[in-house]
């Protein structure tokens, strides 16, 4: 999909693309309500239906329901030659924050204030309960 193409997945309009990683790509998803995060994996040409991985991460991602871990809001689609998973958004990832911030030092020499430090460690523990 071009980053300028609008695209419809189910009741989604799917645009701006947000990012990669290992096992495809983030896009921004929108409908009448809200916007998402929709993660779109690239399927196998021999695949039938929905991948084990993409089920074994959503069934993950639903179990999980803590405050510091992002939803999952629907159950994996397939569209094209995709597998969607829904996300709710949010503004800046981890990564994204830091860079942000600035690398290494601290507070005043272009990094993070300690107090960051600190809330950045307790959401990060908290994530793990």
């Amino acid at each position: 999909m071009a980053d300028h193409a609008l695209e419809t997945l189910d009741d989604l309009r799917i645009s701006t693309f947000l990012g990669e990683g290992t096992f495809g790509c983030v896009r921004l998803g929108s409908d009448a309500t809200a916007t998402y995060a929709v993660k779109m994996s690239p399927l196998n040409d021999d695949d039938e239906g929905i991948p084990v991985s993409a089920m074994r991460e959503y069934a993950i991602c639903r179990r999980l329901g803590h405050p510091n871990v992002l939803q999952i809001l629907r159950e994996p689609l397939r569209y094209k030659t995709f597998v969607c998973l829904v996300f709710e958004r949010c503004d800046v990832n981890l990564k994204g924050f830091l860079t942000e911030r600035g690398h290494g030092g601290v507070h005043g020499t272009g990094g993070l204030a300690y107090s960051e430090m600190q809330w950045l460690t307790v959401q990060l523990l908290r994530g793990l309960t």
